[in-house]
C-alpha cells in the first residue's frame, strides 16, 4: 500500500519524492548499522540533527522550548510542538512553565505514530522544526520516529525532558534519547546545597 505525503509516497520502506522534492529514505532500525548516524554535512551543507536537552526539575526546560518556538514563528517559520498525554498537570496538550507562560501542543499517547503525524501536518504547510516537551515519557518507537523525521526529512528535532527519576534510573524516553541523539546538552540549575542539581527529588 502506498501512503501519500508531502514529498510523494511511502512504498516498501522508501519515500519516493514528488517532483522537485529531495530524496528521502527511511531509517532501517533492523539494520545493525543504524547507530552510525554521522550526518554533520551532506554535499557540503549542514543537515538536521536530533537534540536532547535534559535537566532536573525547575531548570526552565518548558520556558526554553516556548522561547525556541517563538523565535521560529517570529521569523515566519512553522514548528510542530508535541507533549506526551501522560503529562496532564496543566491540561492535556498544554505546555506550561512555572513562571506562568503556556503554549498549546499536540498531545502524543502510546499509540501515536509521530512520523505519520509529522507527514500529515507537513502536507498542510512545511514544518521547519519539531519541539518535544517532557520527552522522558516517550516510548522507544516515538524516539525512533523522531530519528526518521531528522534523517529522512532533514528537519531538526529538539526534545526537552528529565534524564533520570528520583531513584536515579533512566526513563524509557531518556534512555533512547541518549542512544539516538546527535547532540546531548544539559540545562543546568542550582541545587538547594548551592551546587549543580543532578537528582530529581
Amino acid at each position: 500500500m502506498v501512503k501519500e505525503n508531502h514529498t510523494g509516497s511511502i512504498k516498501e520502506g522508501r519515500l519516493f519524492p514528488a517532483k522537485a522534492a529531495p530524496l528521502c529514505i527511511l531509517v532501517d532500525f533492523a539494520s545493525p548499522f543504524h547507530y552510525n548516524r554521522s550526518r554533520i554535512e551532506r554535499g557540503g551543507k549542514k543537515v538536521a540533527q536530533l537534540y536532547y536537552r535534559y535537566s532536573t526539575m525547575n531548570a526552565g526546560k518548558s520556558i526554553e522550548l516556548i522561547k525556541v518556538a517563538y523565535n521560529y514563528e517570529e521569523r515566519g517559520k512553522r514548528v510542530l510542538v508535541l507533549t506526551p498525554s501522560v503529562d496532564d498537570r496543566y491540561g492535556v496538550g498544554v505546555i506550561a512553565s512555572r513562571i506562568g507562560v503556556t503554549r498549546e501542543a499536540i498531545s502524543v499517547n502510546e499509540e501515536t505514530n509521530i512520523l505519520e503525524l509529522f507527514m500529515k501536518e507537513n502536507k498542510k504547510a512545511p514544518i521547519d522544526c519539531v519541539l518535544v516537551d517532557e520527552c522522558q515519557f516517550l516510548k522507544k518507537h516515538h524516539v525512533q520516529e523522531l530519528v526518521e523525521i531528522v534523517d529522512s526529512c532533514d528537519t531538526p528535532v529538539l526534545a526537552y525532558g528529565l534524564k533520570n527519576d528520583f531513584k536515579n534510573e533512566l526513563f524509557e524516553g531518556s534512555y533512547y534519547m541518549l542512544v539516538y541523539a546527535d547532540k546531548i546538552e544539559e540545562i543546568k540549575t542550582i541545587c538547594c546545597c548551592g551546587g549543580n542539581a543532578t537528582m530529581v527529588a
